[in-house]
């Protein structure tokens, strides 16, 4: 796969960079793509572990026994946990199972459900977030994620 149209994005290193806890790609492809991607990306050194088709025993998203196989392989606490994908029907499971889900839209339609989300007047109940500026919405995360846990004292 051409993957000279993937460039490094040093913003977006960053907004990844910023957010607490563990990052695992987890892809319905091969080890070596999402390597590839990540390196072109400029971001692999960010996550701990790949978990590819063939570390779920060929066994694809969005089957329920795929995302227990990458649960139980990387000992992934589903609650504490966020799923973020560009195909909306691979964020159903992950929502049952009790992960904050973000659909990862963009403009490219090489897909029918892309052009089905066209039509989208509000999100589907199994998805909680939508954005179609990955960095923006990571870095605007981890400014709440900040708030949170460091909170300023209030003017009286």
């Amino acid at each position: 796969i051409d993957l000279s149209v993937v460039h490094e994005s040093k913003k977006l290193k960053a907004a990844i960079a910023a957010l607490p806890g563990r990052r695992l790609i987890y892809t319905n492809g091969s080890r070596r793509h999402a390597e590839r991607v990540a390196e072109r990306l400029g971001v692999l050194d960010l996550f701990e572990d790949i978990c590819d088709i063939a570390a779920c025993d060929y066994v694809p998203k969005p089957k329920a026994d795929a995302f227990e196989r990458m649960i139980r392989r990387h000992g992934v606490a589903a609650e504490t946990a966020a799923m973020f994908e560009d195909m909306p029907m691979n964020l159903a499971v992950p929502h049952d199972l009790g992960m904050t889900t973000v659909l990862v839209h963009s403009s490219y339609v090489d897909h029918p459900i892309q052009q089905q989300m066209k039509a989208w007047t509000e999100l589907p109940d199994h998805i909680h977030h939508m954005t179609f500026d990955l960095t923006a919405f990571l870095v605007g995360t981890a400014r709440l994620g900040a708030m949170a846990s460091d909170p300023q004292p209030s003017a009286g």
